[in-house]
């Protein structure tokens, strides 16, 4: 049986700022499947998260809108999904239409639903990478 992309990805730690195995933060870890399984490199943004803390942010320094990154209705694999957090923006990378790969201060990377109660009130959209598979 193959192995699903995620799972090299699954308990790596979290480090703010981070961009490799030895730690990731949310965005890190969007940025290391997607440089390391897509070959796509994605701007790392390390150093500017005071200026990124809330979505529309993210999202502008991504480019959306124009060129790069769109708004889709239905996830699917490779999607990012932006979300409102207490310590302002979180991202999770999308497995399939319903759960999301991510990391936080609190947990090692995991798979979670991203309709659970903790995300489902948060959620401000799934984004597609327009090169994506």
């Amino acid at each position: 049986m193959t192995r699903h992309w995620s799972a090299p990805y699954l308990g790596l730690p979290f480090r703010l700022g981070g961009r490799d195995r030895g730690g990731v933060d949310c965005y890190g870890l969007v940025v290391l499947a997607y440089t390391e399984v897509l070959g796509v490199s994605l701007p790392s943004f390390t150093g500017h998260y005071t200026d990124l803390a809330r979505p529309r942010d993210i999202l502008a320094a991504l480019d959306v809108g124009r060129v790069l990154w769109r708004r889709v209705e239905r996830p699917r694999a490779w999607d990012v999904a932006l979300f409102d957090a207490p310590c302002g923006c979180h991202v999770g990378l999308m497995v399939d239409a319903w759960r999301m790969l991510h990391v936080a201060q609190h947990h090692d990377s995991r798979i979670e639903r991203v309709d659970a109660p903790a995300w489902r009130a948060r959620g401000q959209g799934v984004y597609r990478w327009e090169g994506a598979r």
